[in-house]
């Protein structure tokens, strides 16, 4: 459920942003509208406000990326639908349960001053909780001779009301070069978190396909688009296979 850690995913937004390379499998579309993304799980979520995001949807995950100054500044969102074999009876379990899914059992030796923080979000659902987890990563030095990167990841786990073996986990991390003075977008990550809502779960037969997030709109490949992303950055728009 969780193949891209913090590190891999910051790799990501550096080698898209940087080199123009998107990786097999992670093709990216600009965000062209705020139509709500729904599931048949029951879930609803809305990209994140602002400009230059762009989306990618694989399997049960949606991902979005901001075009940004990657060696300053970025930051990217991720939604993912998942199952869980156990039911709560208490929120205090679930609490639990998140809290031994998001701390490092072995965290990378370059990680340094971790922190992790949790809060019950009793208005959205009876098992839904929020995480925070900051921290320094020192792993080499930069071109701007900076010691290290700030990263804090924040984000929501929610089982669904109406379907509690079923949830959704939703986040958005940030990653700026430490004493960098370059502006910070986390109100539109702030948003992205509080766009979820919970829907009616539709009763279809229970396969992959149908378990999968349900975009509402094509993005245009390059050859549409035909705009100035397009002419720097072509492989980021190639239409899927």
């Amino acid at each position: 459920m969780y193949a891209i850690n913090s590190l891999s995913f910051c790799c990501l937004i550096i080698t898209v942003f940087v080199s123009g390379c998107a990786l097999s499998g992670s093709t990216y579309y600009p965000v062209t509208d705020s139509t709500p993304r729904r599931s048949t799980l029951g879930f609803s979520i809305t990209p994140p406000p602002g400009k230059d995001w762009f989306e990618r949807h694989q399997e049960n995950s949606l991902y979005y990326l901001k075009r940004t100054r990657p060696q300053l500044y970025s930051i990217s969102t991720k939604a993912t639908e998942i199952h869980v074999e156990k039911v709560f009876s208490l929120p205090e379990d679930f609490h639990e349960y998140v809290k031994s899914l998001k701390e490092f059992r072995q965290p990378p030796v370059s990680y340094r001053n971790i922190e992790f923080s949790y809060a019950d979000i009793d208005d959205l659902s009876l098992f839904c909780v929020g995480y925070s987890k900051p921290y320094e990563n020192h792993g080499g030095q930069n071109a701007k001779g900076q010691a290290f990167f700030r990263v804090e990841k924040t984000g929501i786990l929610c089982m669904h009301p109406e379907s509690p073996q079923d949830g959704i986990d939703m986040y958005y991390m940030e990653r700026s070069l430490s004493a960098s003075a370059t502006p910070f977008f986390q109100k539109e990550g702030e948003q992205f978190l509080s766009s979820l809502k919970f829907l009616p779960v539709v009763n279809e037969p229970d396969s992959g396909q149908n378990r999968n997030f349900r975009l509402q709109s094509f993005r245009q490949p390059c050859s549409v688009l035909n705009g100035p992303l397009c002419r720097r950055w072509p492989r980021l728009f190639l239409p899927r296979q």
